[in-house]
């Protein structure tokens, strides 16, 4: 999603969204074959890329839904080691499309008899791609608890295996024997089988490893990244032991996965702060009053965090600012633990300059315009009720491009640093009384090499502010998320939403900046801070905008509000209280 957002994300990516069963469907037939290598050449293979097509839009990890393909081939087949009888194969699917550049997707394959085809269907349903004469059925084998075993096997003993055109074998990090343990540990599998943009594999509660399906050439940002954290022991990210490469014959090597040690939580902080916004609305319809409500501007939201909340709203919010606050300063450490390498160049922070504050104000201006012209198309997706927004945000480009030029008036200051780059409340795990940070690959959507780029860490900061803000409209403006509000009472919610938002945010920003006191990584001037996070703030949103107009039109309105508010001007600065 847009908010990457998540485990299931809202933010545009870091939302959640209610799973659909569809009827089961007859499986395309592929000609007889013997083993699965047989069905990966001729006849069988020529079949079964005619099937791959329809069966790849399917999958939420495929995320070229809106794209036409050309065609599809073979790049190379490698053969996994055998792990309690399974034979399966992993394969590189090259995807070209009529326009753009083509993809590669990763994906083992093996054959079910007919016993295991029924178990398949009921515990997996989806994972079934074609079937043959016989009654078995070739599927994918990632949901196969014998296949995270067979590829954690080459991280163990050190072996490459070969295919036609490279080979895949393990790389392990320094922590992979403390992180790992003993390989004589039969450890417990489970396949994670909810939908997402990649696929996981538990070993008991001591590993994860996570296989991604897109794949580039060059080290994977979520490797790079986190293998650097793990050495500078940053303690709240999963630590690094290790990643799976695959080596083309000619040509860089591509991350096909990661290893990382498990930790135990008791949800994402996306579902944690539902919950906590659930219980703020039931306190709020209890006190039988509406609160008075300002524009959450960026420069309103640094003021009341200066200034501090009135007790009567900390009261009503209740235990969540303070996991605001901790979250605001683990965000903070991990951006000084992504600044302290001066020895790799692919770390080293780089001053912001008048040439990056350019390609930021070039960058926005496009997407603004995309963004812009895609709302006025599909105006008519919106709900009805609804579309006076989007007719109040149209009437709102000229003024944003013209507030946007802000970003050249003058030197910003700050550093650039390499960055989580898709950082939202469904990209962190909530322990019970911490958070983890994960997921450093970026915006899967996005190439390889745009997402190792140097970045302004408060991009990362508008990533999260965003998940603050859909949490909060999120269960008042859609169905899509679960929740005990009633529809009559969401007239009555709205302006609770916005002090919740606002105080929430300003909580997590002011212990951010605390706990970069000190360090040179933002602007020191404060409307140098503003227009750089205002930035970051309208980069976010548009980018939300686009993802809803696509994937889910009916929550348009979440992000909506969030463009309309960027575009109001702030009218206080004094803290907000009740009554």
């Amino acid at each position: 999603g847009p908010h990457g957002f998540y485990w299931f994300q809202l933010s545009p990516a870091s939302t959640g969204a209610a799973a659909v069963v569809a009827a089961p469907q007859r499986l395309p037939e592929l000609p007889l074959a013997r083993t699965i290598d047989r069905v990966l050449a001729g006849r069988p293979l020529a079949a079964l890329l005619t099937a791959l097509p329809a069966w790849l839009r399917s999958r939420r990890w495929f995320g070229a839904k809106a794209r036409r393909i050309r065609a599809i081939s073979l790049r190379d087949v490698i053969p996994l080691p055998e792990t309690d009888d399974l034979e399966a194969r992993l394969c590189l699917f090259e995807i070209e499309y009529v326009e753009g550049e083509p993809d590669v997707y990763v994906l083992p394959l093996a054959l079910a008899d007919a016993v295991r085809a029924e178990r398949l269907a009921q515990e997996s349903p989806g994972s079934e791609i074609a079937s043959l004469p016989d009654g078995r059925v070739l599927y994918d084998a990632f949901v196969d608890p014998r296949t995270g075993p067979a590829l954690l096997s080459l991280l163990d003993r050190g072996r490459r295996v070969h295919g036609s055109a490279g080979s895949l074998g393990g790389v392990r990090t320094r922590a992979f024997r403390s992180v790992r343990g003993s390989a004589r540990d039969r450890l417990p599998v489970a396949p994670i089988r909810a939908e997402q943009s990649n696929t996981s594999v538990i070993f008991g509660d001591r590993l994860i490893l996570k296989l991604y399906r897109r794949v580039e050439p060059g080290v994977n940002p979520d490797f790079e990244v986190g293998r650097l954290l793990t050495e500078h022991d940053f303690a709240h990210t999963p630590p690094v032991a290790g990643a799976l490469e695959y080596r083309p014959t000619g040509g860089d090597s591509i991350t096909l996965g990661i290893l990382q040690g498990y930790v135990p939580n008791e949800s994402d902080a996306w579902s944690y702060t539902l919950d906590s916004v659930d219980q703020a609305y039931e306190r709020a319809l209890a006190l039988n009053e509406t609160p008075a409500v300002q524009s959450p501007s960026v420069a309103r939201l640094l003021a009341v965090g200066r200034e501090g909340l009135s007790p009567d709203v900390v009261q009503w919010i209740g235990g969540y600012l303070e996991s605001a606050r901790l979250l605001g300063v683990r965000t903070a450490e991990m951006h000084r633990a992504l600044a302290t390498s001066s020895d790799d160049p692919a770390f080293r922070p780089e001053a912001i300059n008048s040439f990056f504050q350019r390609s930021i104000y070039q960058g926005i201006r496009t997407q603004l315009r995309e963004t812009f012209s895609l709302l006025s198309r599909r105006r008519d997706l919106v709900p009805a009720d609804e579309q006076a927004a989007v007719d109040a945000a149209l009437r709102l480009e000229g003024p944003l491009l013209e507030r946007l030029k802000q970003i050249l008036a003058g030197p910003i200051g700050g550093r650039r640093i390499r960055i989580h780059g898709d950082y939202h409340a469904g990209q962190v795990l909530w322990t019970g009384s911490d958070f983890v940070i994960i997921d450093f690959e970026g915006e899967p959507g996005r190439p390889l090499g745009e997402r190792r780029l140097k970045r302004s860490p408060l991009r990362d900061v508008a990533g999260m502010l965003r998940s603050f803000h859909y949490a909060a409209y999120g269960t008042l403006l859609t169905d899509g998320l679960a929740s005990a509000t009633r529809p009559e009472d969401v007239p009555r919610l709205q302006p609770w939403a916005r002090l919740w938002y606002e105080s929430v945010a300003a909580t997590f920003l002011r212990a951010y900046l605390d706990a970069l006191d000190g360090f040179d990584l933002l602007p020191t001037v404060a409307s140098q801070l503003v227009t750089l996070l205002d930035s970051m703030l309208l980069q976010k949103v548009l980018y939300e905008v686009v993802y809803e107009l696509n994937n889910r039109p009916t929550w348009t309105s979440i992000p909506l509000r969030g463009l309309l508010e960027l575009a109001e001007a702030p009218d206080s600065t004094e803290p907000p209280r009740l009554g």
